[in-house]
């Protein structure tokens, strides 16, 4: 101490108090944050310094957001999935706020995900073909892609995930047994990958009961299965399990028009089947500018004497000149006349069996252009497959066939 500075007892227990007066903490250290739902939960380890003062608190910030709270870890809620952010963390006490900590390893937040996987038939048999259908949740829109697979075989590798969140996988490749079916979403920037649960596909020994699909007619056109499997096209026969419900949908292509069924289905509508036997439906597609009516050699009327006949020899095969002589058509190209009576085979199936015959529909046709009406018409006409058995459904199905011409 300097000569003559002399420090009474009161001022020695000032200096002493003000040496030990308090600080605003040090920084927090080792801080790490670990990405969630929106979120980031934030480790770290309190100051070495505490400022001469207990801890009131943390603050930490990642990005825009910040939270409080008392002790390791914190999580900081608001932040955007996808956007990568880095944290850091101050200590508070009675004093004030320290300083930042060194920013935190950088964490991108990201949405959990389900992913869920069905198939729209299941048992199905060797050859038949199976639609897997993946869901992922949550929202709308996420993208990203699904893989499925058997097993650890692949079976569908990164399909698009659609706007409505699913994803499709149709195969007919699948051996036969107990096959684990599992689809695996590939996550992205804002959403994490998911695996679903094994779905477990029995696929049965190849079936004996197929349905298959031929086409005819002048015309273009395709015919597609529900479920999925049947592309005719491409693929006109498919195996199915028995008791299998089906449905075919004949689609014209642009400037063509389908002109009905023959075979185990009839008509123009939808075909619904139930496969408990082998099944062969034919589908005819024509040009569009063909008139789906009666009116075979273009007089603008139904006659017995020349349409019935026309249509009559049709059926018993003739063809050639044979097939036009001595009806209003003898002037025609019996190849022009043979085409139309080709594109129009469906609508001759007058007693709706799926068969189209000179000897029931050709009779039938020829009495009604005749007059002949009520048990007249039908009489001995009727093959024994018959679907439509009452007068009264054969002649408006007929009526249905001649309508007014122009």
């Amino acid at each position: 101490m300097a000569a003559g500075l002399t420090i009474s007892p009161a001022d020695a227990a000032t200096l002493q108090q003000m040496a030990k007066a308090a600080v605003v903490p040090g920084m927090p250290s080792a801080v790490s944050a670990t990405a969630g739902n929106a979120s980031a939960t934030v480790s770290f380890t309190p100051p070495v310094n505490l400022g001469g003062l207990a801890i009131s608190g943390y603050t930490v910030t990642c990005g825009s957001q910040s939270a409080a709270g008392s002790a390791s870890p914190i999580v900081v809620t608001g932040l955007t999935n996808g956007n990568a952010v880095t944290c850091t963390v101050v200590a508070s006490n009675s004093v004030g706020s320290g300083e930042a900590s060194v920013a935190s390893n950088s964490v991108t937040p990201i949405a959990p995900t389900t992913t869920v996987v069905s198939a729209n038939l299941n048992p199905t048999t060797a050859g038949q073909t199976v639609v897997f259908t993946a869901t992922v949740t949550p929202g709308a829109n996420i993208g990203g892609s699904v893989s499925f697979f058997d097993g650890a075989s692949p079976l569908c590798s990164s399909v698009p995930v659609s706007p409505v969140n699913s994803a499709i996988c149709a195969t007919a490749a699948l051996p036969t047994g107990s096959r684990s079916i599992s689809a695996t979403y590939s996550g992205n920037a804002g959403y994490a990958g998911s695996t679903s649960a094994t779905l477990v596909q029995t696929v049965n020994a190849t079936s004996a009961i197929t349905l298959t699909v031929a086409k005819t007619g002048s015309g273009v056109g395709a015919v597609v299965s529900t479920p999925p499997g049947i592309n005719c096209g491409a693929d006109c026969d498919e195996p199915y399990a028995s008791a299998t419900p089906v449905t075919l949908n004949a689609i014209p292509d642009a400037g063509f028009v389908f002109t009905g069924w023959l075979g185990d289905c009839t008509g123009r509508s939808a075909c619904q089947l139930t496969m408990s036997a082998s099944a062969s439906v034919v589908a005819t597609f024509a040009p569009s500018a063909v008139s789906l009516h009666l009116d075979i050699d273009g007089t603008n009327a139904y006659t017995a004497e020349s349409d019935a006949l026309l249509i009559a020899r049709y059926l018993f095969g003739v063809r050639g000149s044979a097939l036009i002589v001595d009806t209003l058509a003898s002037n025609a190209d019996p190849a022009v006349v043979a085409q139309r009576l080709d594109n129009l085979r469906p609508i001759f199936d007058i007693d709706g069996d799926g068969q189209v015959d000179a000897t029931t529909d050709g009779i039938l046709i020829t009495r009604y252009l005749l007059g002949a009406r009520g048990d007249a018409l039908i009489a001995g006409a009727l093959s024994t497959t018959a679907r439509r058995t009452l007068a009264a459904d054969v002649e408006n199905y007929l009526l249905g066939v001649t309508p007014t011409l122009p």
